[in-house]
């Protein structure tokens, strides 16, 4: 119902003027809630519930990087410092194991520098028959000594009448040898030096004694060693015929030593 302000007629509520006096009808506005506010006053709980939801899972992803990105440091530092202590175990194995090569770069090390060490001490050129020989002794710094010595007891005179001797006292270096091959060595005659001087005379128990020459070593520059197993077929002819083989032998059974130029030879023996 609308009363109308002028007059106070009563009026229905659509009258738009005053039944009785024809003025215009101030109606009341009558809030009417509209059906999209209503909807919208049905969804905000739904909404506001997957904001929660949305806020809830932003959270637990951020929480959950920061975690992992905190593992992975982690991580990655262990890592590193089970890399370190590989890395300080390798060297320390290398250490005190070598490695093959190391180990074969050493044994060939000491093949090459220690060849005399690995040789009998005592090599001899010789007729053979005990006439003459020449011995020397061998040291593993490859310098060595001896002495040379041959009999001539036909050769007699007034006081000497057991005959003449010829004798040579002496001592000298072979340089670091180098190895051709397998069964072969080369060296050098670094220096070599004679007790007493070539010619010299003295007289002793009825001898005539004569300083010589060291004979096989004295016109030496090239010397060549081959080891035991060298292929006879393969050695100087030279070589072969101060080295006193046997016909069977295919083989070198001792040591040798020697000298190119005076292609003179000295085998080893015990």
């Amino acid at each position: 119902m609308n009363i109308c302000k002028n007059c106070g007629c009563k009026n229905s509520v659509h009258d738009r003027f005053c039944r009785n006096c024809g003025s215009v009808i101030q109606t009341e506005k009558i809030y009417r809630p509209s059906g999209k506010k209503n909807a919208w006053i049905l969804v905000m709980p739904v909404v506001t519930a997957v904001l929660v939801v949305a806020i809830a899972v932003a959270a637990y992803v951020i929480i959950r990087n920061d975690s992992s990105k905190g593992d992975s440091v982690d991580k990655a530092a262990a890592r590193k410092d089970r890399k370190a202590g590989q890395e300080e175990k390798i060297d320390s194995t290398e250490e005190d194991f070598p490695t093959e090569k190391a180990a074969d770069e050493s044994e060939i090390k000491e093949e090459e520098t220690g060849i005399f060490a690995s040789m009998p001490s005592h090599f001899a050129f010789s007729s053979g028959a005990g006439g003459w020989g020449t011995v020397i002794e061998l040291s593993a710094d490859g310098t060595f000594t001896g002495s040379y010595s041959d009999s001539d007891m036909g050769d007699m005179g007034e006081g000497y009448p057991g005959g003449t001797v010829y004798i040579c006292d002496f001592k000298g270096k072979f340089s670091e040898p180098k190895k051709m091959d397998d069964y072969t060595w080369s060296m050098e005659l670094e220096w070599l030096e004679t007790e007493s001087k070539s010619g010299e005379i003295y007289f002793e128990d009825d001898i005539k004694y004569v300083y010589s020459d060291p004979y096989g070593l004295e016109d030496a520059d090239t010397l060549m060693i081959y080891l035991p197993g060298s292929p006879v077929e393969f050695l100087p002819e030279e070589f072969k015929s101060w080295a006193h083989l046997n016909p069977e032998d295919q083989t070198l059974p001792y040591y040798g030593i020697y000298n190119v130029k005076g292609q003179k030879g000295f085998v080893s023996y015990d």
